[in-house]
């Protein structure tokens, strides 16, 4: 008699299925790497400053030291600045892009000290951001922002100050038009961030402050006896009807009286816009429509240098530099369902805002418009953007034709 037996196959155990998945991930994850973009010749650009910026000048001789630029941006792979298309990369690392291009700007214009040892002030830069942002798919949108901690060298007084960098280029198709139009823009938003830090305001104030340390003076003996003098205690008199008599201040009703406004602008300073309350959209709205306004306003050639928030103007100018502010009034995201169904406007997203131009000598009102976007759902905030800004700086030109006008 023959006797049979049937064997169960062995189930794996526990450590060889922990085993195999172990190494199925990491071949996908060897797959992964390998599909990853590696920097080469031909997909790597150079950023640079050229030329260097002109700082603002200070109230008392001043040396600057620049330390080392901290990377606060978390990103693990910070020369990548594109990684469809193949990649595309930089050649250094930002935080070495960033130190580099403040330096040399303060060395061109003699502020730069030898060493730490010999500088009135250090700078210590913290890099948050350098590449690109999320643009509309019509244009690249590059960003470089970092702050900087202002300190005294000799107290060890300490100031904060940002610094803020964008610029608009448009999209390209082949490789070596892609890599041109992204060091374009690169170059541009670096150029702007560097600029925004070495003629803010922020910076000039922060160092001005330092060192200053006004002892109020002694009285004299004469100033003394004058202020326990009874008659210099006592008030003048005045006969009412004399005063009365009395012609205006003619000086005084000149100095308050408005300047005419000739709309023949040297500067322009764009600012964030702000929200009111209930206006809900993504943080990153804000700083892509300041970016787009600023572009539109130099492609309309009539608003002179366009500048960042924050930046000074020679005191020559001021009655010709002009400042855009602006409030986002009301947004409503819409429908896409209404709009797919109805269309015909059924459904459109808009974004409603009130724009003011302000003569920044004595920031009084030159213009003052409301714009509002309609456009589909299905178009992305930064499309809405753009075309906020296009509409907001052919209004602004608008208003001064029908002011001329009369109308």
């Amino acid at each position: 008699m023959q006797v049979t037996s049937k064997m169960t196959p062995r189930r794996p155990t526990r450590a060889k299925s922990l085993l195999l998945a172990a190494i199925v991930l990491a071949r996908s994850g060897l797959l992964l790497r390998a599909d990853d973009p590696k920097p080469n010749p031909a997909n790597t650009i150079h950023v640079e400053l050229s030329p260097p910026v002109t700082p603002e000048s200070f109230a008392r001789a001043v040396h600057f030291f620049v330390a080392e630029v901290v990377d606060r941006s978390g990103n693990p792979q910070p020369m990548l600045l594109m990684k469809s298309r193949g990649g595309l990369f930089v050649d250094r690392q930002p935080t070495e892009i960033v130190r580099n291009s403040i330096i040399e700007s303060l060395r061109a214009a003699n502020l730069l000290a030898n060493n730490e040892s010999e500088a009135d002030v250090v700078l210590e830069p913290y890099l948050f951001h350098f590449g690109l942002e999320n643009g509309s798919s019509m244009d690249y949108f590059g960003k470089v922002e970092f702050a900087v901690t202002v300190k005294d060298a000799k107290t060890g007084d300490s100031k904060q100050v940002s610094a803020n960098g964008t610029s608009i280029a448009g999209r390209g198709f082949r490789k070596k038009t892609i890599a041109k139009n992204m060091k374009e823009d690169m170059d541009a938003a670096l150029e702007d961030a560097v600029t925004n830090l070495l003629r803010g305001t922020q910076l000039r104030d922060a160092v001005n402050s330092f060192g200053v340390r006004v002892e109020p003076a002694a009285p004299s003996p004469a100033a003394m006896s004058e202020a326990v003098s009874p008659a210099a205690a006592a008030p003048p008199l005045v006969n009412p009807v004399a005063a009365s008599a009395r012609p205006p201040n003619v000086a005084s009703a000149a100095a308050v009286a408005p300047k005419h406004f000739d709309w023949l602008i040297k500067t322009t300073e764009a600012k964030h816009f702000t929200r009111a309350e209930g206006v809900e959209l993504s943080p990153a709205f804000t700083e892509y429509l300041y970016a787009e306004i600023r572009s539109e306003l130099v492609k309309q050639k009539h608003f002179g240098q366009v500048i960042g928030e924050g930046e000074t103007v020679n005191e020559l100018l001021l009655d010709h530099s002009v400042v855009v502010d602006g409030v986002l009034t009301e947004y409503k995201k819409g429908n896409r369902v209404t709009d797919g169904l109805i269309g015909f406007g059924a459904g459109a997203r808009s974004l409603k805002m009130e724009i003011t131009m302000a003569r920044r000598s004595d920031n009084r009102s030159v213009a003052h418009i409301e714009v509002r976007v309609r456009l589909t759902p299905r178009m992305s905030e930064q499309v809405m953007a753009r075309m906020a800004a296009k509409e907001i700086a052919e209004g602004l030109w608008k208003y001064r034709e029908r002011a001329s006008d009369g109308s």
